[in-house]
C-alpha cells in the first residue's frame, strides 16, 4: 500500500504563511463591496457569485484570520435570501409541483436569475 501524497510536507511553515497572506490579500481584493466573492477572479463578464462556493471561501478568510471578510459575505447572502424571499417561495412552490430546477444564479449585483426547464 502507498502512503497518502502530503503535498504541504515539502512546503515549510514559512512558505504556508506567505501563502495565506498572499491568498487572503487576492480574495480581499476582490471581493465585492456588497460583500459577495466572486466565482471569478479576474474575468468581469462572469459576475456571479455562488452560495456554496463562497460559504469554502468565506470559511477559509474567518480561518485566516479575515474573519471581518466572511462576515461581509453572510450579510450579503442575508440579504440576497431577504430581498428575493418571494422569487424563491415561488421556485419552491414550483418544485414541489414537479418542475425540475436546472440552475439559480446570483448575480455581485444581488439580482435574481431563475432558469426553470423540464429536461
Amino acid at each position: 500500500m502507498t502512503e497518502p501524497v502530503k503535498p504541504f510536507d515539502a512546503v515549510g511553515a514559512a512558505e504556508l504563511r506567505r501563502l495565506t497572506r498572499v491568498s487572503v490579500s487576492l480574495i480581499s481584493g476582490a471581493q465585492h463591496p456588497s460583500g459577495a466573492y466572486p466565482a471569478a477572479v479576474g474575468f468581469a463578464p462572469y459576475g456571479f457569485a455562488w452560495f456554496r462556493d463562497g460559504a469554502f471561501v468565506a470559511e477559509g478568510m474567518s480561518r485566516a484570520g479575515a474573519a471581518e471578510s466572511a462576515t461581509a459575505f453572510h450579510r450579503w447572502c442575508a440579504g440576497v435570501l431577504s430581498r428575493e424571499a418571494r422569487t424563491i417561495d415561488a421556485l419552491v412552490e414550483r418544485l414541489a409541483a414537479g418542475a425540475r430546477l436546472q440552475m439559480i444564479t446570483f448575480s455581485t449585483k444581488s439580482r435574481v436569475a431563475p432558469c426553470l426547464q423540464p429536461w
